[in-house]
């Protein structure tokens, strides 16, 4: 496992949250759609650290899950997502598993499921 640094996390909540994958490296995808299926963490940001993300790695078992973290509002939100090609598949997955968004990887975006 790659080392997650003190500059790993402070990047991280610089850009408000990342995508990690089982090595411990931020991925960004080009296409498809990020979805949670499972919440695992909600901590303060202050508590964010290398040791927190570390563990939680180890909770990534199946290939293709990633730990997401999200910041919002003072708050870090950790998960285990999943990328999924098509947007009418992530949507329905992500009502399947009640989520209120998907990331779009192509901007970045958030997009709400209705």
């Amino acid at each position: 496992m790659k080392n997650i640094t003190v500059a790993t996390i402070k990047s991280i909540i610089k850009n408000g949250g990342a995508t990690i994958n089982k090595c411990g490296e931020r991925v960004q995808m080009k296409t498809g759609y990020q979805v949670s299926k499972c919440d695992l963490l909600i901590i303060n940001i202050e508590e964010l650290n290398k040791f927190v993300l570390k563990e939680l790695l180890k909770k990534l078992a199946k290939r293709g899950e990633y730990l997401g973290v999200w910041i919002n509002e003072g708050k870090v939100y950790i998960d285990i997502s999943c990328r999924i090609a098509t947007k009418q598949e992530a949507i329905q997955k992500g009502k399947e598993l009640q989520q209120l968004s998907i990331l779009r990887w192509k901007d970045g975006k958030c997009l709400a499921i209705v």
